[in-house]
């Protein structure tokens, strides 16, 4: 009964791109400065707070990958949310967004 009051959450499962350590600091510090107009948390990574949801990246702890999360308050809000945080990481948005689609896929 309790949990038919919460509202619906849309969100994705643990989204990883493999990308060597050297090169992970670089990746979550572009995040940092492309999503600065928005409040950020960086205690494991960092979070990015949207108005419709939010977004997180960090290194992976189990292997040499950035692990992504999204969660927003619906579908169109998820895909658009992923969609602009694909477009500002030219190096590694392609595939995150290909991980993505797949995961969408598999579970709508």
């Amino acid at each position: 009964e309790i949990r038919r009051q919460c509202p619906a959450v849309f969100m994705t499962p643990d989204l990883r791109v493999a990308l060597e350590p050297a090169k992970q600091r670089s990746v979550i510090d572009h995040v940092r400065a492309a999503w600065s107009d928005h409040p950020q948390t960086t205690i494991d990574g960092v979070r990015i707070e949207t108005p419709a949801g939010w977004a997180l990246i960090r290194s992976s702890v189990t292997e040499p990958a950035l692990t992504f999360r999204f969660e927003s308050v619906d579908w169109y809000g998820l895909d658009h949310l992923v969609r602009r945080f694909c477009d500002s990481l030219p190096k590694v948005g392609e595939e995150l967004w290909g991980r993505y689609e797949s995961a969408v896929r598999d579970h709508v």
